[in-house]
């Protein structure tokens, strides 16, 4: 029996029912589900365990998101294998409130004699609603309780007639709502780190999961700015969560933390909130302490207004990797204005080319609807982007709605004041509208310019030009982009239906979406093939996604020749695809490609003028490609047991688009076929080819040769930049993608691969 366990809850159960996802994914880059746990469950779970407590935090969305995915076949009874007098469940972000709301229901029915509490920033906005209309939940934690855990566990230990003493409870006295003095938060003590493996299901390095690379460490607390649709801003704090100015996490507690995260292993940190806020005085010892450490960390930091050239050098001067956040939130200066950010766009220009001159890794964040965004600002902002991109074509960008307004923002309270109309102001109404099948129900207000259904065809618009604005500047692949147009078109019609059919259920629109979407799309996950490549390995017996997420290199090398095409292409994919599907499920099941399927390529080669034999090559490269990246169990290959790894033989080098295409544009020939060995490592996340007896390029010596996969090998797999500087977090290297010769020369012995590869055991591969 625990004493308190934390639940993380999913944004809403429902995912598993109505598993459409929007266009674009959470701010956290966790997916819909929004598995991230809030960091400050971990200090307060290392306070109660500190003080002799049995605790353990559940991220109930994550176990969701592996039962919708596929690696776990069902959801895990975690409320009878974590059973509690205390259940704690976060509701910080209203995203939250379908899914924290039922489990807390679960949390009752299950264990009715449990004391079932809710907290964050919802939570303690919506503290009078929640205990008047959800009888199940029985007490709000109000505002931030660092330090006070342990107290108020001792007094619901005491389970007294009376709680008037619990700091920072609000909860019910024979019916009455009763609200508890709220104490400023202890962050002196704080701990975000899980060392007492507290956590379930435990953070995954073979997975990549944040939790694993990167300590995140809040070092603000509150905010001092005013982003009119936050929750979190310095209005919210100073009229709703008891915080009347910033407090930062003192500086030697921040380095205690970031040494004992490189000992447990995790070699990056991120700062949330802008260090500045702390001061000069606070910056420089901040530095001093980077500065003396054995070793350079990762590091990220948030910038709420752009910084100077002396800062960045500074930063980069005492990190492996730098890499900067900052939120214009618009790039219309008026706009942003409103959001008290008075910066130009000049000076966001200048962050970007500073960027690219010390090499320091960028994102700029912008945001809508915003107060005063017309369909022709809107547009603007994608003009901008452009710019941003051509100052540092490798800058990052994100462009997200604001699909409703965060509850206890200045927006949320005043929105006549900036021309909005709130559809969404109670907490049952926002969960009925994320609770609903497809996402168009979460649209929480209307503007003066933009209708709900106004707001769904912009942000179709804006994923579409935004694909075209990546794909021009080579930031995204034709497939992708073929992949965007697909599924834009699609949401388009969901759209026009529910205007035309207002009444139609969750349950009739449910039907049409599956009849509209193809599986992998439903189920969009930007991530598909590259989990298996760098993480767990997934046994897809029928991945109907590989025609679009791993698609044949041809189309790329059709659209790069001529972009007007694109059209063209994706009109007869589409049309073979919905004729054709069922055939390419039966083809995927018997590892076998389908005549149809190499006619239609032919069709796209004919138009190239490339040679027909050309195809095989071709089809086969893509198809090997995904099967070597999808799968990595142990294999027996000629009586050779090859363990924690994968060799497969091939008769064509798996090499790179250009060694390819290069022999057809010189003399219209395919390149010739020789054997090939690949081999999964998983220590290195990496695959590894080697050759024997290859035709070797005259720049290599030696008849056999040993190599990584290149860059271009790894972007046919959608590896993008950010996935790029995920993987450089793990090996320790500026470029993990650029080609790198592990051996070359005339003899090869068991020893050797021995040290290529130090998971083979030598007599395991001399027999």
């Amino acid at each position: 029996m625990y004493d308190l366990v934390f639940l993380h809850p999913p944004s809403s159960f429902k995912k598993l029912v109505y598993p459409l996802s929007g266009l674009f994914e959470s701010s956290t880059g966790t997916t819909d589900l929004l598995t991230m746990i809030p960091v400050g469950f971990l200090s307060l779970a290392n306070e109660l365990h500190t003080n002799g407590y049995k605790t353990a935090i559940v991220n109930v969305a994550k176990l969701i998101q592996q039962v919708r995915d596929g690696t776990k076949d069902r959801l895990p009874d975690f409320l009878d294998d974590y059973p509690a007098a205390v259940y704690g469940i976060d509701l910080h972000w209203a995203a939250h409130a379908p899914g924290a709301l039922e489990l807390a229901n679960m949390c009752k029915q299950r264990h009715p004699d449990s004391f079932v509490l809710l907290g964050g920033i919802t939570a303690t906005y919506f503290a009078d609603e929640i205990l008047q209309d959800y009888l199940y939940i029985d007490g709000i934690v109000q505002g931030e309780c660092d330090g006070h855990i342990t107290h108020i566990l001792q007094a619901l230990e005491v389970r007294a007639d009376t709680l008037h003493h619990v700091p920072n409870l609000a909860w019910r006295l024979n019916g009455e709502i009763r609200k508890n003095p709220v104490l400023a938060p202890v962050i002196e003590q704080v701990d975000y780190l899980d060392t007492h493996h507290l956590v379930y299901p435990g953070a995954d390095l073979d997975n990549l999961e944040r939790e694993a690379l990167v300590l995140n460490l809040p070092v603000v607390r509150g905010c001092s700015m005013d982003c009119l649709f936050c929750g979190g801003s310095r209005y919210a704090y100073q009229n709703f969560l008891h915080r009347d100015a910033v407090e930062m996490l003192p500086v030697d507690l921040v380095l205690e933390h970031v040494r004992r995260a490189w000992t447990a292993g995790i070699k990056a940190v991120k700062l949330f909130g802008d260090i500045r806020l702390g001061g000069n005085d606070y910056v420089d010892r901040l530095l001093d302490g980077f500065g003396s450490l054995e070793e350079k960390p990762i590091i990220f930091l948030e910038l709420f207004w752009p910084a100077s050239r002396d800062f960045l050098v500074a930063w980069k001067t005492v990190s492996l990797q730098l890499f900067l956040t900052l939120s214009p939130e618009s790039s219309h200066p008026d706009l942003r204005r409103i959001q008290k950010k008075g910066y130009s766009n000049d000076d966001l220009l200048e962050q970007a080319k500073w960027y690219r001159e010390l090499d320091v890794i960028g994102w700029f964040c912008f945001a809508y609807l915003l107060p005063g965004h017309t369909p022709e600002s809107l547009a603007g902002e994608l003009d901008f982007i452009e710019e941003l991109l051509i100052v540092n074509p490798d800058v990052g960008i994100m462009m997200q709605p604001y699909l409703f307004v965060d509850p206890g923002s200045k927006l949320f309270e005043s929105p006549k004041e900036f021309g909005f109309t709130i559809t969404m102001r109670t907490l049952r109404e926002i969960r009925s509208g994320l609770d609903r099948a497809y996402w168009y129900y979460s649209i929480g207000y209307s503007t003066e310019h933009f209708s709900a259904h106004g707001f769904h065809c912009s942000i179709l618009d804006v994923s579409r030009r935004k694909a075209w604005i990546y794909y021009k500047n080579g930031r995204l692949s034709a497939r992708d982009l073929l992949k965007t147009m697909k599924n834009t078109e699609l949401h388009r019609r969901i759209g026009d239906l529910l205007v035309n059919s207002p009444d139609l259920t969750d349950e009739e629109l449910h039907r049409t979406i599956k009849g509209l979407f193809p599986d992998f799309l439903r189920r969009s996950n930007s991530n598909l093939l590259l989990r298996p490549f760098f993480g767990h390995a997934r046994q897809y017996s029928t991945p109907s996604s590989m025609l679009y997420d791993s698609f044949p290199v041809i189309l790329e090398l059709a659209v790069r020749q001529d972009q007007e095409r694109l059209e063209f292409v994706h009109q007869t994919l589409d049309e073979w695809i919905g004729s054709h599907m069922p055939l390419l499920v039966d083809s995927y099941e018997t590892g076998t490609l389908p005549m149809d399927l190499l006619s239609l390529w032919a069709h796209f080669l004919e138009e190239l003028d490339m040679p027909a034999d050309f195809l095989e090559c071709l089809t086969r490269f893509e198809w090997e490609l995904y099967r070597l990246l999808a799968f990595r169990e142990p294999k027996i290959q000629g009586g050779t047991a090859v363990q924690g790894g994968l060799i497969k033989r091939y008769p064509y080098e798996l090499t790179s688009i250009e060694r390819l295409v290069e022999p057809i544009i010189q003399n219209r020939k395919a390149p010739d076929p020789q054997e090939t060995h690949y081999f999964f490592d998983i220590k290195r996340r990496s695959v590894l080819v080697f050759n024997f007896n290859p035709v070797l390029p005259e720049e290599h010596s030696g008849k056999y040769l040993v190599r990584e996969l290149s860059k271009t090998e790894r972007i046919l797999v959608k590896t993008d930049a950010m996935v790029k500087r995920t993987i450089s977090l793990v090996q320790q290297t500026p470029d993990p993608f650029g080609p790198r010769i592990v051996f070359q020369g005339d003899s090869f012995s068991i020893e050797q691969l021995g040290k290529i590869v130090p998971s083979i055991e030598p007599q395991v591969t001399g027999r």
